[in-house]
């Protein structure tokens, strides 16, 4: 493949960041696609057919990942990319005889881990390790969900596109405009509060699509936009730093199971003629290190950020949380190949005994085998658009004694 000589120009990374959105929807398309043509995967030839379609596609788009890589400055990260592709195509291989698994495991599906991981490696604890993150994918959509999580969310890309204008806010920062010179990229520059209690602001356009990067408030808020129906505009955002949960809990649109210790999303839909008055009520409601909580019931992360420290076994919210965690590892484990060995099914029955007597009870589990097919519902959140759902979780029976049962539950992990 031919190699890009001299400086990038701005212009050329700015079609570069407009072909990535291009890809991300022609990827969702022929995702969808495949999924319909199932259907008619039949017999041999059918299965022939389908994988080598999928192979094809998904070659085509990996040469236009590492053409956007290059023109972005992402050279660093296309060895990682070219490990993923040739992990997919072995796993193709092996799947050939099984279309739905295929698509299920190497295509279509999300895990809820997966997603929390990516949200924690673009927030503003770590550093962003894009690599770590491309080789920790499995399928198609969490290697698009985590390069588009770290180009959004990438201040560096953001303002290398072409600048269009520019003004300073009453605390010294620039508020800047970049991309594509559009009514509605106007309208957001030109109504942007000089008063707003933020700091520097990045302003991309691109078509009819707008991010934004707000420093100062959540650390480094980032808000997408973009038209939904009916003439309206759906406003997406992340918020990486949770300075007050109780603040953030009322932000307009929040889903309130995505707030972690990494961070926490939302949105909401709005009119043209309410959407700069919404975005900048809604900007100005984001907490800043200023509100951070100090009192004795505020997450343990949070104190530590100010010198405050908390013992997890003093903290019932943390003893749960903490739990859950286990709950779900353990769940992880068991689905596993790895569970197949004597010695890790021990170990996991084991642990499941311990925690079970740190919280007083005595039964008794020499081992895991007993997991029944038994099924309940718990909540989830759906990886498509962030809102809660239902999900089946099996539950563990232990033996209690010869006329008894109790039943633990763990978590599934999606």
């Amino acid at each position: 493949m031919e190699e890009y000589v001299g400086k990038i120009s701005e212009e050329e990374k700015f079609q570069s960041l407009k072909q990535f959105f291009e890809l991300d929807l022609d990827i969702k398309g022929k995702i969808v696609e495949l999924a319909l043509s199932l259907r008619f995967v039949n017999d041999e030839d059918s299965k022939i057919e389908y994988l080598d379609s999928v192979y094809k596609t998904m070659d085509e788009f990996r040469k236009e990942f590492i053409d956007i890589f290059k023109s972005l400055g992402m050279e660093k990260n296309i060895d990682a990319l070219n490990n993923f592709f040739n992990r997919f195509n072995e796993e193709c291989v092996y799947k050939s005889n099984n279309p739905n698994a295929l698509y299920r495991d190497l295509l279509s599906n999300m895990r809820m881990g997966f997603i929390e991981e990516v949200k924690g490696q673009t927030g503003y604890s770590y550093g962003g390790n894009l690599d770590l993150m491309i080789s920790k994918s499995k399928t198609i959509n969490e290697l698009l969900h985590c390069i588009h999580s770290h180009i959004v969310n990438n201040g560096e890309i953001l303002q290398s596109m072409p600048s269009i204008n520019s003004k300073i806010n009453t605390k010294d920062y620039p508020i800047t405009l970049y991309g594509e010179d559009t009514e509605l990229a106007r309208k957001i520059f030109e109504e942007f509060p000089l008063e707003l209690d933020v700091d520097e602001t990045t302003i991309v356009s691109i078509e009819d699509k707008i991010l934004m990067m707000v420093r100062g408030v959540g650390h480094e808020l980032t808000i997408d936009i973009e038209p939904s129906v009916d003439g309206k505009y759906m406003v997406e955002y992340f918020v990486p730093k949770i300075c007050n949960e109780e603040m953030v809990r009322s932000l307009k649109g929040i889903n309130e199971d995505s707030i972690t210790n990494n961070g926490a999303v939302g949105q909401f839909e709005t009119t043209l003629e309410e959407l700069t008055g919404e975005l900048y009520d809604f900007i100005s409601k984001v907490p800043d290190d200023f509100d951070m909580e100090l009192d004795e019931d505020s997450p343990s992360t949070i104190k530590e950020d100010r010198g405050y420290q908390l013992e997890d076994n003093n903290n019932a919210a943390q003893e749960t949380r903490n739990k859950t965690l286990k709950q779900k590892f353990f769940e992880w484990i068991m689905g596993t190949s790895l569970y197949n060995n004597k010695i890790i099914r021990k170990w996991v029955a084991k642990s499941l005994q311990k925690q079970l007597l740190s919280e007083g009870t005595e039964n008794k589990i020499t081992s895991t085998d007993n997991i029944s097919k038994k099924t309940e519902a718990i909540p989830g959140i759906r990886k498509e658009d962030g809102k809660p759902y239902t999900i089946e979780t099996p539950q563990i029976e232990q033996q209690k004694d010869t006329n008894t049962r109790s039943k633990g539950e763990n978590e599934n992990e999606i």
